[in-house]
């Protein structure tokens, strides 16, 4: 639990832009069954949902679970269209396909 708490300041401290309306709508610290990645794995996920009428650019955001700015895993040049969602596992896959992405 100490974990996720560091990961929710990392990510809410980073990148707060007033206009930027992105969202942690849900997370899932103990995935056993609710979500498969692509190898069929079950690691935990966070799921960001962008609930302003612009799309959000991800590019330069940080993620992490630890309050470690610099070794936080940055997205790539990514964005989340108004009223949609992402799913980033926390599976240290370091991927980006399918529309989700796997921190590393």
């Amino acid at each position: 639990m100490l974990k996720l708490i560091a990961f929710l300041i990392v990510f809410s401290s980073v990148h707060i832009i007033s206009y930027a309306q992105l969202r942690i709508n849900e997370i899932c610290a103990s995935n056993t069954e609710s979500l498969y990645d692509e190898d069929a794995d079950t690691p935990d996920w966070i799921e960001l949902y962008n609930y302003s009428n612009e799309p959000i650019n991800l590019k330069d955001y940080r993620i992490s679970d630890r309050n470690d700015f610099d070794k936080a895993w940055q997205f790539p040049d990514t964005i989340i269209q108004p009223n949609e969602f992402l799913v980033v596992f926390a599976s240290n896959k370091d991927r980006t396909s399918s529309g989700n992405y796997a921190m590393h």
